[in-house]
């Protein structure tokens, strides 16, 4: 719980800055910036993870901390997909909303649930 009893309202002021620049930019960010990185640390890692019978203990453990900074880069690469879908959500809604007067909530969430990558191809990490 924030000290601060303005901090709603400054982070609420912030969000809304930076949701849309989510919304509008990530799926090149996704395609020309995010996947690559995320193929490149898995690469690293299987690369390494292959020579694991010729490291020694301490290079092992580098390798650990490596993996362990790259599952958090990749989670905060899963927050910014979500913070860039929701930013869509909010944008698509409003646009339903002016153009029909009200939502079908079971028609958005369709529309908000796709397997598909910016790229257009099925993501090989969601299991397809």
């Amino acid at each position: 719980m924030p000290l601060d009893a303005s901090y709603a309202e400054k982070i609420g002021s912030y969000g809304a800055a930076v949701l849309p620049t989510y919304g509008r930019h990530f799926a090149a960010w996704w395609r020309d910036r995010l996947v690559p990185e995320m193929d490149r640390n898995y690469a690293y890692l299987e690369e390494k993870l292959d020579q694991a019978g010729q490291l020694s203990l301490v290079e092992l453990a580098v390798l650990l901390e490596d993996a362990i900074d790259i599952h958090d880069r990749h989670w905060k690469i899963h927050w910014m997909l979500n913070f860039a879908q929701f930013s869509a959500t909010l944008n698509l809604r409003a646009a339903i909303e002016r153009g029909r007067g009200g939502v079908d909530e079971a028609l958005l969430g369709r529309l908000g649930n796709s397997a598909t990558t910016a790229t257009g191809t099925r993501s090989k990490r969601c299991g397809s």
